[in-house]
């Protein structure tokens, strides 16, 4: 008989260990990490390329598409956040958007999933939400994209606003 009761005591403690390392809903913030999740691409937003060569942001902002960044704070203790207008590889479908923390900043890292080599670009709105984040803390987020030094905001959570993005 007690063999039988620490065999199932052994059972319940194995499936309360199991239990207690799942977690299905991607958030971390216990332990202090930043998740990314939801993630959104428009694809090539206009049949205007611009040769990959040229680099410069000033070809589409002259079409109208200047690159941004907004942010808007929800409810759950994430951030939405969409990055206008991204100059990406013209034949990517998928932007992939991976994130880390490193030296006090949220580093997002946007990335062309492509297996097409293209020799242009064009503008992408990327969207995602980032976190969870805490109440009244203050976040520097790091956007690189597309092989750039990528753009750089502070903003205390909750909050929205919009940045510009210069060359």
């Amino acid at each position: 008989m007690k063999k039988k009761i620490s065999s199932i005591c052994t059972l319940l403690a194995c499936i309360a260990a199991f239990a207690a390392c799942g977690n299905d809903d991607g958030d971390a913030g216990s332990a202090g990490w930043v998740n990314v999740k939801n993630v959104y691409t428009t694809g090539c937003k206009t049949t205007e390329t611009a040769n990959a060569s040229q680099k410069t942001r000033s070809f589409f902002e002259d079409m109208g598409y200047k690159e941004y960044v907004e942010y808007t704070s929800k409810d759950n203790g994430y951030v939405h956040v969409t990055h206008h207008n991204a100059l990406f590889n013209c034949c990517s479908d998928v932007i992939d958007v991976d994130v880390s923390q490193g030296l006090g900043s949220i580093i997002v890292t946007e990335t062309e999933n492509n297996y097409a080599i293209c020799n242009c670009i064009c503008p992408f709105d990327v969207s995602f939400e980032i976190g969870p984040l805490e109440m009244g803390h203050e976040y520097n987020v790091v956007i690189k994209s597309g092989g750039t030094d990528g753009v750089s905001f502070s903003f205390t959570y909750p909050s929205s606003g919009k940045v510009e993005v210069r060359e």
